[in-house]
């Protein structure tokens, strides 16, 4: 028989091999999770309202302020050239160019009132090799540039720019404090440009904005919150404004998860020869969905296609597509798209007054259930977007 003493050394010896075991188990099931082994899903409530309206009333005038438009009417001096080949808005922008390290300068005398602003945007068009640039900055400063600030831009691409400057980012001109520049009373801005040695560099300058916050993003979902922007008409009042610029498409993020409904908006394109409209039953992040596109300035072609995947790949596929014969987008009239959509039937109208409406296509389809409803602009695009009625 088995002493007491060896009795309690086998027992203590069979707990310490079953333990070993167990932890030996759950070493080969288990396995430490690594932030790639995570999967996040974004979800959208559905939307269930019977009706939403979405337009410019939901911006104050001040929301933004043009600082410079670089048109025909400004009086800018110094060595900028006026161009009408890369140009942003309007008809013409700011050409600077500089070689081997000449400093360039171009200014404007110009009142402007920036204290309730924090940030302003601008549009550059970067022509030569980025690495060839020294310096490139703008500045806002009094009259004789005594007393101002600037803010000098790095990491440019080539080709179109559009650039968020933070109004806290600027530095003193002259050594001196910002604290002691009052934005509330500039009286010049400017630009300078300088390239490498034995280099040269070329910059076009367009559409410098300021915003007093970035609000007019916050209704919609894009993969790319610079393709939005705010235009002001002649009146003053404020719409939105999208442009083809590091998205295509954006969604209205109040409406989501809907498969039959009416909606109808304003549009007023801006490019010639840039498709722009209605993005239905979308998914803004794969850009997924049913498109109703209008010609841009001076065309008269319209088109439904749709964007899904397809034998798992992503396909674009034509719908319907034609001409309108006696109309064409004028860059001073809006027209107004409506879809209708009801399981797998969808009906496309136009009317250039936003209450008599013509039908141009009639589809069916089955092949994307439900999604969100929002905006597109292709080729290079911009459009202003306003009015939007939606009913289910």
């Amino acid at each position: 028989m088995l002493s007491k003493k060896y009795l309690s050394y086998a027992v203590i010896i069979l707990v310490t091999v079953l333990i070993g075991a167990y932890l030996l188990v759950i070493k080969k099931d288990t396995k430490p999770v690594s932030p790639e082994d995570l999967t996040s899903q974004t979800v959208q409530i559905k939307f269930t309202d019977k009706s939403f309206k979405y337009d410019s009333s939901a911006f104050k005038k001040e929301s933004s302020l043009s600082v410079a438009s670089f048109e025909e009417d400004e009086k800018w001096q110094g060595d900028g050239e006026a161009d009408i080949v890369a140009v942003w808005d309007g008809d013409m922008s700011l050409l600077l160019e500089s070689k081997n390290n000449a400093k360039k300068e171009a200014s404007l005398a110009k009142t402007s009132d920036l204290s309730k602003y924090s940030f302003l945007k601008l549009a550059v068009y970067q022509k030569t090799d980025p690495t060839d640039l020294e310096v490139f900055r703008l500045y806002f400063s009094n009259k004789d540039k005594s007393n101002g600030a600037y803010y000098t831009f790095t990491n440019l691409n080539k080709g179109w720019n559009v650039l968020l400057i933070p109004k806290s980012k600027f530095s003193p001109l002259s050594g001196k404090s910002t604290s002691t520049f009052d934005w509330g009373k500039i009286e010049k801005v400017g630009f300078e440009l300088a390239s490498k040695a034995n280099s040269s560099t070329t910059m076009n300058i367009d559409s410098l904005t300021a915003f007093a916050d970035d609000a007019y993003t916050s209704d919609w979902l894009t993969n790319n919150s610079l393709m939005l922007d705010l235009a002001k008409d002649k009146d003053g009042a404020v719409h939105i404004l999208a442009r083809n610029y590091g998205a295509s498409t954006a969604l209205l993020k109040k409406l989501s998860g809907l498969s039959n409904f009416t909606i109808q908006a304003k549009l007023q394109p801006m490019k010639v020869a840039a498709r722009s409209g209605l993005f239905i039953r979308g998914d803004y992040k794969t850009n997924y969905g049913y498109y109703f596109m209008i010609d841009g300035v001076n065309g008269n072609r319209w088109q439904i296609f749709k964007i899904s995947k397809i034998d798992n790949q992503t396909k674009t596929t034509d719908l319907k597509k034609g001409t309108i014969d006696n109309f064409t987008v004028d860059e001073n009239k809006p027209v107004y798209l409506k879809v209708e959509a009801k399981g797998i039937a969808f009906k496309y109208s136009l009317s250039t007054d936003g209450k008599s409406f013509t039908q141009l296509g009639e589809v069916e389809d089955s092949d994307i259930k439900q999604g969100g409803i929002g905006i597109a602009v292709y080729d290079r695009g911009a459009t202003v977007f306003d009015n939007f009625e939606f009913s289910q």
